[in-house]
């Protein structure tokens, strides 16, 4: 008859510690979901996230009020393309190229083809990369030294690319 009587518990018990682990993993999901994130150089916690901005962005296009650059900032009457090598420790990874709209979006491409390892046994070539993008007139850009200049336009872009790993 005792015996009985622990199985019973037993099997509450596991429900219990079921239903714990589930509410945990819940929690800690949110939290990866709801948080700031952390910037991989130095460490410190980023109080408005890239994913943060770009719903933001969303919300404000769906009312169609994303706003416009302020006095001080350049004001954009044609498309604007600008280009640059994309260097990695001294290393090619290709080339950027950006059109700056009057409608104050973005768009581009990366192109390239790189080796990542010394022996050069390992080619890498970028394919079908398209970057879309929008100015955020309501941030202020902050430069490397932490010094803010209102002068300057602050975008953010997103993109996909193809990465093609020729292995010798």
């Amino acid at each position: 008859m005792r015996m009985a009587r622990n199985h019973r518990r037993g099997g509450y018990i596991l429900l219990l510690m079921l239903l714990a682990v589930i509410l945990l993993g819940m929690f800690f999901s949110y939290k990866a979901w709801r948080g700031h994130g952390v910037n991989v150089d130095s460490g410190q916690e980023l109080k408005n996230p890239p994913w943060r901005q770009w719903k933001n962005i969303q919300k404000h296009l769906a009312r169609g009020d994303l706003g416009k650059p302020a006095s001080q900032q350049p004001q954009i009457t044609e498309t604007m393309e600008m280009s640059a090598q994309l260097l990695e420790k001294q290393n090619d990874r290709g080339e950027i190229i950006l059109r700056f709209k009057p409608d104050y979006t973005v768009e581009g491409s990366w192109d390239g083809t790189f080796f990542i390892d010394p022996n050069k046994s390992r080619e890498f070539q970028l394919a079908d990369c398209v970057i879309k993008g929008y100015f955020i007139p309501d941030e202020t850009y902050v430069g490397v030294e932490k010094k803010t200049e209102p002068d300057r336009i602050y975008f953010i872009s997103k993109g996909f690319f193809i990465l093609v790993d020729y292995d010798r």
